[in-house]
């Protein structure tokens, strides 16, 4: 599974025609990332210019927090980005009217994850039955839906409107898929 970075940004400050994390470096933005995670630790050894760039503005400014809660407040309190993983920031963004996800679509940080499972273990059955269904019955899109349910129905024209992105919906769903088949897991185990 894959999961980008995304930026988060009061609605107000979305430039016109702006879509992508990129087209924000052309902004008065200031820039934040938490202080000690993976977003920072991308933008800093990053290779690309716009990773450098990124880090560039974070670091002068001193973009730095200790929490997401944190970086939501400092968005709101002023022009800033708040750059984190996309699934955290797309829920966020859903639940808050006034806030706008924007995808990076650089690749600056993309991380993969999977689930690993024991060589000949008996719940590689299951755990590969599990995924089938879920793929062949769509229940990872109705996840999405049910947890991940944006409450804001006014989108500025400007901002991608991830909901119907294929690319973004397919990202999610792995992202909703991993976590409903760990606490799946999770129930398996604990109830034998």
């Amino acid at each position: 599974m894959n999961t980008y970075l995304s930026g988060i940004v009061m609605k107000k400050h979305v430039p016109a025609g702006a879509t992508t994390m990129k087209d924000f470096l052309n902004t008065s933005l200031t820039f934040a990332v938490l202080r000690y995670g993976s977003t920072n630790a991308a933008f800093k050894n990053s290779n690309s210019t716009v990773g450098q760039a990124f880090w560039k503005r974070i670091s002068d400014a001193n973009g730095f927090v200790k929490s997401t809660k944190e970086g939501i407040e400092r968005v709101k309190t002023s022009p800033t980005m708040y750059i984190s993983q996309y699934s955290i920031l797309e829920y966020v963004a859903g639940k808050d009217c006034e806030l706008a996800a924007i995808l990076d679509d650089s690749n600056i940080d993309n991380v993969q994850y999977g689930i690993a499972i024991q060589k000949g273990s008996p719940f590689l059955g299951p755990f590969n039955e599990a995924i089938k269904e879920l793929k062949a019955n769509e229940k990872l899109v109705e996840l999405k839906k049910k947890y991940w349910n944006n409450l804001c129905t006014v989108w500025n024209k400007n901002i991608v409107n991830f909901w119907s992105n294929k690319k973004i919906i397919n990202r999610m769903t792995k992202t909703v898929f991993v976590l409903w088949l760990f606490f799946k897991s999770y129930v398996f185990l604990f109830s034998c």
